[in-house]
């Protein structure tokens, strides 16, 4: 790796309390106008603060009957500089539901996506995730992470199901370069 590069990829690192942050693109963040939801937006709230994180938080209601899916959409943005996302989720009950997260990168259709999942095992407390870019499968024929339009979680994909009482807050989310 070059200086220069080495010395950019250190300077897009450095980023604010809730950006995530891309290669050769602006930051979004968890509290931008975006963030949608089925049927309804994920909650821009102050309630479950993480000590010393962002001032906000994204409340979603994942176990609610409808409400199955929150995502963020954008043009095309390049994540092949980062191998890990990274997030704190604070849980109100362990439910074990199974949270997808996928990237959407389409070749031929919105199916071409990059995916993977974790299980909501803690209660009452922050927890941070920490999820590999290689631990995600190819669903499909993505265009490659330096081609993402979009970010998703999701309760309703591939058989699973969403629980009730699964009530979710994100803080902190980055893409980060760990190796």
């Amino acid at each position: 790796m070059n200086l220069s590069r080495f010395f950019s990829t250190v300077a897009l690192l450095v980023v604010g309390a809730t950006a995530i942050t891309v290669a050769r693109a602006e930051p979004f963040t968890l509290h931008d106008k975006p963030w949608r939801g089925i049927p309804m937006a994920p909650a821009k709230v102050t309630e479950h603060l993480r000590d010393g994180g962002a001032p906000f938080t994204l409340r979603w209601d994942a176990g609610k009957p409808g409400s199955n899916n929150i995502f963020f959409n954008f043009s095309s943005r390049d994540f092949s500089g980062f191998d890990t996302l990274s997030f704190w989720l604070y849980s109100e009950k362990a439910t074990y539901a199974t949270i997808q997260v996928v990237f959407k990168s389409p070749t031929d259709g919105d199916g071409d996506v990059f995916e993977t999942d974790f299980t909501v095992d803690t209660e009452g407390k922050w927890t941070k995730y920490s999820l590999e870019l290689d631990r995600f499968k190819r669903s499909r024929s993505p265009a490659g992470w330096d081609q993402i339009t979009g970010f998703s979680f999701m309760t309703f994909r591939h058989g699973n199901q969403p629980v009730e009482g699964t009530v979710l807050y994100f803080s902190d989310m980055a893409l980060e370069l760990s190796k």
